[in-house]
Parts: structure tokens; sequence; C-alpha cells
């Protein structure tokens, strides 16, 4: 958008947003020390728990603002995949090896 007008604040928020993301992962790549709270999103991520997810995230507002944007109709999923969700599927072939240490939570079914 370089030359089209001036930015709005909207265009600003989405600037700073874009920064500090790219800070994070500059500083995941650069200090694995700081690569904890990430696998712990991934978890959250892996294990459609959107609450923790949204918690641990960067942009908690942004995310909700999609998620209720854009409704699924099966609460367990993202609207990406639907009853197609990959990661339930996944644990559902893999639930015996998806535990213990490698699971944050035991699921349901």
């Amino acid at each position: 958008m370089e030359h089209l007008a001036l930015p709005n604040e909207d265009d600003v928020r989405e600037g700073v947003r874009a920064t500090r993301l790219a800070a994070r992962i500059g500083d995941i790549a650069k200090y694995p020390d700081r690569r904890e709270l990430e696998k712990q999103v991934a978890l959250a991520r892996r294990d459609s728990d959107f609450a923790e997810y949204f918690r641990l995230s960067m942009f908690p507002e942004k995310m909700r603002e999609v998620r209720d944007s854009r409704k699924p109709e099966n609460e367990a999923t993202c609207t990406m995949c639907g009853d197609f969700c990959a990661m339930e599927r996944g644990f559902a072939l893999f639930k015996d090896d998806i535990s213990g240490d490698k699971c944050r939570h035991e699921r349901q079914g």
C-alpha cells in the first residue's frame, strides 16, 4: 500500500502488530529460552483449546474478533477445517502416542 494514501489508524495498528510479531520471531530464533511460550501456544492450537490459545497469544483481542466473526459449526474446530480438522483427526489416530508429557490435557472421546 506504499504511496497510495496516508495510513489511517487501523493501518498503523496493523503495522505495529506486524513489527511486534517480527521481533518475537527474531527473539525466538536468537534466544532458545524464549521458545517455551511458543511451545505452549502450539500445544493449545493443536489441542483446539481456543481459550488458552487466545490467552497465550500476542493479540488475543484480534484473534477473538476473527473467531467471533467466523463461527465454525463445530466449536471444537477452526473455520478453516471444520469437519476435516487435521488436528482432531490426527489426535484420533495417535491418541495413544499423544499423552503424558506430550499432551496438555486428556481429551474426551
